[in-house]
């Protein structure tokens, strides 16, 4: 059983069943690997950064809470551990600065990204004789 469709395709049976559905799918699936491949690593690379930053949000609220359990019994008159505070400092300060690890990476990525002359290749883009670097405009790196 053959219908005809506005857009000049024909439908059939397996088509009404979702078999050609299913075909689609797996094809779309397949060219988007297929398109993703270059940049696969940079993904990942993404992925680790962003459960980094993760980790690097909650730890300094889990130290402060340590710190808090240290210090709260000098309220009541209670002797300090001097040593389990100082390592407690020492990891808060720690702590903030690894938040500040996974935003550098994305910042100098995006600055030496900026500075890139792109360039065509040759055959896509003939130039005539005599013109060539006083056609060539840098973009600014900063600003």
């Amino acid at each position: 059983m053959t219908t005809q469709v506005q857009s000049g395709t024909s439908t059939t049976e397996e088509h009404a069943t979702g078999k050609d559905y299913k075909a689609k799918a797996t094809d779309g699936r397949k060219a988007f690997k297929e398109l993703l491949a270059p940049v696969q690593g940079r993904i990942y690379l993404g992925q680790g950064i962003a459960a980094l930053s993760g980790v690097a949000a909650i730890w300094p609220y889990i130290v402060l809470t340590r710190l808090g359990e240290l210090l709260l019994p000098a309220a009541h008159g209670e002797p300090i551990n001097n040593a389990s505070v100082l390592a407690q400092v020492n990891e808060l300060m720690a702590a903030f600065a690894l938040q500040l690890f996974p935003i550098l990476p994305g910042l100098s990525n995006y600055s030496l990204r900026r500075c890139e002359v792109p360039r065509a290749p040759a055959a896509a883009h003939p130039q005539p004789p005599g013109a060539g670097a006083a056609e060539l405009v840098l973009k600014p790196c900063f600003g």
